[in-house]
């Protein structure tokens, strides 16, 4: 991830804080992956609202 805004540490800390049922990267987004990766977060925010 290319997310400049918050390092890496960071991320991997508010996941182990705030455990979810699940983490998904997409490579080579941004902070903003609804610019720069839209079809693949397209794709992944259809698989989340299937989760029970």
């Amino acid at each position: 991830m290319d997310d400049r805004a918050l390092s890496l540490d960071v991320q991997k800390k508010l996941v182990r804080e705030n455990p979810p049922k699940g983490v998904y990267k997409i490579k080579g987004s941004d902070h903003c992956p609804f610019f720069s990766k839209f079809q693949l977060l397209h794709k992944i925010l259809k698989e989340i609202v299937q989760i029970p």
